[in-house]
C-alpha cells in the first residue's frame, strides 16, 4: 500500500499486493474496496484488474473500472505511462486506465493502482429464500429490485451450486434466492422486511436470515463459486446478457445438459445479467 488517505476514501497500491492483504488493512479503518474477486488470497489487484472480473456486488456500479481513478502502466517499450490520479474528480477526457482493465496484460502491464473506497456497512446479514424453480428465483430478485431495497448483492443458484456452496447443511433438490443487506440495524431490518414480504407472496418452500457471520461465509463461497482444487471443474465459463434474460439463459442451459449425468452448476447475478457455469 502505497497511499491511504481514510478522510479522502482513497487508496494506492501496487500491483503485486493480494486483495485480501489490501481489504484486511482498509476494515481496519471501516472501509472496503467494494469488489469481491474469486480466491482473494492468491489474486493480485493487477491481476484482478487485468481480468476485469469482480463478484457479485458488481450490479451496484462496484465494478473496476468505475473504482478504479488512477493507475500506473508498463508499456512494452518500457517507459511508463500515467492515467488518472490519487482523487476522485481527476479526469478529463477518456480514462485511459478503462482499456487496461480487462485486458489481460495486452496493452501494458499494471504497475500502480489508485481506487475510490466504500464505508463498511455497520451490520450484514442475508436473505435466503428456496423456490421450485428458477423463474419464481428470477422473479423474486426482479420484485425486490422494484422495491427500493439496494443489496450488496443478489445471486441465484441451481440445485448443483447450492450444493456446491454447502448453502444449506444438506442436500437439496430445488432453486436457491439469496440477498446479501447492510446498513444500521433500522435501515437492515426495513430491507429484510421487504425482501421477505416479496419473497413469502411467491411461496417459498423455506425462508431463512443469517447473520453476519454466516453471512461472510455463504457469500465467500459464492465468490469462489464453490472452488476447491479436488473438485474444480473441468470447464468453466461466465456469460454476461440483458438482465431481462438472464432466465432465458439458464432455462436453455438446463435444455441443452438435460440428458448429461452431471450437470453443471449456474450460478447467476440476475441484477447485472451475468450467469457462471462450473
Amino acid at each position: 500500500i502505497l497511499e491511504h488517505n481514510p478522510a479522502d476514501l482513497t487508496v494506492t497500491v501496487e500491483a503485486g499486493i493480494t486483495f485480501a492483504t489490501l481489504q484486511s488493512t482498509l476494515n481496519e479503518h471501516g472501509q472496503f474496496l467494494a469488489i469481491d474477486p474469486p480466491l482473494p488470497r492468491r489474486a493480485t489487484i493487477g491481476g484482478t484488474l487485468a481480468r476485469g472480473v469482480a463478484g457479485p456486488m458488481t450490479w451496484q456500479g462496484w465494478s473496476p473500472r468505475d473504482l478504479t481513478i488512477g493507475m500506473r502502466i508498463v508499456l512494452a517499450s518500457g517507459k511508463f505511462s500515467n492515467s488518472g490520479g490519487k482523487v476522485v474528480k481527476n479526469v478529463s477526457g477518456y480514462d485511459l486506465a478503462r482499456l487496461h482493465i480487462g485486458g489481460l496484460g495486452t496493452l501494458g502491464v499494471i504497475a500502480e493502482a489508485s481506487f475510490k473506497l466504500t464505508p463498511l456497512p455497520l451490520e450484514q446479514a442475508t436473505a435466503i429464500a428456496v423456490f421450485n424453480t428458477d423463474e419464481l428465483c428470477q422473479k423474486a430478485a426482479e420484485d425486490v429490485l422494484k422495491r427500493g431495497v439496494a443489496p450488496l448483492a443478489i445471486t441465484t443458484l441451481n440445485t448443483v451450486s447450492s450444493n456446491l456452496v454447502s448453502l444449506h447443511g444438506s442436500i437439496i433438490n430445488e432453486y436457491s434466492f439469496l440477498v446479501r443487506v447492510g446498513g444500521r440495524p433500522k435501515t437492515l431490518a426495513r430491507q429484510l422486511n421487504e425482501i421477505r414480504n416479496v419473497c413469502e407472496k411467491l411461496n417459498p418452500s423455506q425462508f431463512r436470515i443469517v447473520d453476519e457471520d454466516e453471512t461472510m461465509r455463504i457469500w465467500d463461497e459464492i465468490r469462489d463459486f464453490g472452488w476447491n482444487e479436488k473438485t474444480r471443474p473441468t470447464v468453466g465459463c461466465r456469460a454476461s446478457v440483458l438482465p431481462s434474460q438472464v432466465g432465458c439463459l439458464i432455462k436453455n442451459l438446463e435444455v441443452i445438459t438435460a440428458f448429461d449425468n452431471t450437470p453443471p452448476a449456474l450460478l447467476s447475478h440476475p441484477a447485472y445479467g451475468t450467469v457462471s457455469v462450473g
